[in-house]
């Protein structure tokens, strides 16, 4: 399930990461073997928990922060829930019962933030450019939204440094979108 997901995910970030060390690489983030072998396992379990015919993943592209991965399920014309994971984490913490339990009632979009073990790669490839202040935030956000033409407000669920995103974004002066 999503307790062995995680820690699957945990632990070849840590092999990717003890490689790069030790071959003293100066790859960009995502790039390299270890990279490629992390994708290979997460885009079989994405399959498995996004592979139904109401989810659609895909990179939803931005000029400022590079590009991000989403998984959206359900039926568009419902109320919005975005779905932001924890630290060292990915979407797929939620792919196991969350999203097939929410999409049934609200259009459910599971991100991979920014900077983290997912697909979600930052411009240029450098973590830096991830969104770093509640209006940049919530600006990653609303361009997420925009791309899949969400005209409602989005409820935003958190886990751990997901709450935190959450949080930051409901605070910030675009809150009435949030």
């Amino acid at each position: 399930g999503v307790a062995l997901s995680v820690l699957l995910i945990a632990v070849i970030i840590g092999y990717v990461l003890k490689g790069q060390r030790q071959a003293g690489s100066k790859a960009k983030w995502h790039e390299g073997p270890g990279w490629n072998r992390l994708f290979a396992i997460y885009d079989k379990l994405a399959k498995e928990q996004f592979g139904s015919t109401d989810c659609r993943s895909k990179i939803v592209p931005s000029d400022k922060f590079g590009s991000t991965q989403i998984h959206a399920c359900g039926n568009s014309s419902d109320a919005p829930v975005v779905l932001l994971h924890g630290m060292a984490s990915s979407s797929l913490i939620w792919g196991d019962w969350v999203v097939p339990t929410l999409s049934k009632h609200f259009y459910t979009i599971a991100v991979d933030s920014c900077g983290d073990t997912g697909r979600t790669y930052p411009l240029g490839g450098d973590p830096s450019n991830c969104p770093k202040t509640r209006e940049e935030v919530a600006e990653w956000l609303l361009e997420i939204g925009a791309h899949l033409s969400i005209s409602k407000p989005i409820s935003l669920v958190g886990y751990s440094y997901g709450s935190f995103l959450a949080s930051e974004a409901a605070l910030s002066s675009q809150s009435k979108y949030f």
